[in-house]
């Protein structure tokens, strides 16, 4: 085989893993215990006063977080949540969903289950789901 043809299936190889990954879809938390169950505060904490350590034992696990509703926002199909923190400026808990969510209020009390991605400003909890409302 000549090297343009060798090129060309690598191409085409790359293409097609890259546009499976792209489409892959997320699995949902619903069927999957948390591995920790926390309240805002105390995940905020333990993000805001040691950082590292906190993403050593958070990082990437499933988390129940419970808390008071501070802001709502919808931006196209999907919904952002956060759950406020005592100890935060501003925010606390910034908790993503896959779709868009209803009949959640500010100032309400919920447990929302998500993966936790982090810290920059708020602690980043994805592809969340309301455990209880």
């Amino acid at each position: 085989m000549s090297k343009k043809i060798i090129a060309a299936i690598i191409i085409i190889l790359v293409i097609i893993v890259g546009l499976y990954q792209y489409n892959r879809k997320v699995p949902s938390l619903e069927s999957i215990n948390a591995d920790y169950s926390l309240s805002s505060n105390e995940l905020y904490d333990a993000f805001e006063n040691d950082e590292k350590q906190a993403l050593t034992l958070y990082e990437n696990k499933v988390i129940d977080v419970s808390g008071k509703v501070l802001s709502i926002k919808e931006e196209g199909g999907t919904s952002v949540i956060v759950i406020e923190s005592e100890n935060a400026m501003i925010g606390g808990i910034n908790c993503s969903f896959n779709e868009k969510i209803n009949n959640i209020q500010e100032g309400q009390v919920l447990t929302i289950r998500g993966r936790c991605q982090g810290f920059l400003m708020d602690v980043i909890l994805n592809n969340c789901i309301i455990i209880n409302e």
